[in-house]
């Protein structure tokens, strides 16, 4: 057997031209497998990114979340020391203003006594009692007892309603 037909085979042209030929389609075969790998890297960093991108979005609207509720928490609690500062000045000008108020039941109950004590004197004493009266006098003096108790009942009651606290 004849090995130069083997290296003719071999070291000829048509096997040179069939590695030359097949050479590069392996070759492209490689680089569009390197090439899908690429991509397919690419595309799991790209979703990554993207799982990161909404993590983080999340998490600030979590922050923003959190910081809206901190400031509606801040507001209420201003607004709670605000309305505590209005019912304390209110307080303290009621106390004041209730101080005064206070002596109004006593000076119309003294009114009233004191107008009766008169009254009562003055009947006994300077008249000798009811019957000492003429018709005409004892109609004037009940027309003035009825418009002096009209007077003072009048005064207690309006002041009675009108010093009450209003209830929230």
């Amino acid at each position: 057997m004849d090995l130069s037909f083997l290296t003719d085979l071999f070291g000829g042209g048509a096997i040179g031209g069939a590695i030359g030929a097949v050479a590069p389609l392996i070759a492209n075969a490689q680089k569009r497998k390197q090439q899908a790998q690429d991509n397919e890297h690419d595309l799991e960093i790209q979703k990554l990114a993207l799982q990161e991108l909404e993590i983080s979005q999340s998490h600030q609207l979590l922050v923003a979340d959190k910081n809206l509720e901190i400031a509606e928490s801040e507001t209420e609690g201003e607004i709670a020391n605000s309305e505590l500062a209005i019912d304390l000045a209110t307080v303290e000008s009621q106390g004041k203003l209730s101080g005064a108020i206070a002596w109004v039941r006593p000076v119309l109950t003294g009114y009233l006594l004191i107008m009766l004590s008169i009254f009562t004197g003055w009947v006994l004493v300077e008249v000798g009692g009811f019957a000492e009266f003429g018709t005409d006098e004892l109609v004037d003096i009940f027309r003035d007892l009825i418009k002096t108790f009209i007077t003072l009942g009048s005064a207690a009651v309006l002041f009675w309603f009108t010093a009450r606290q209003i209830s929230k």
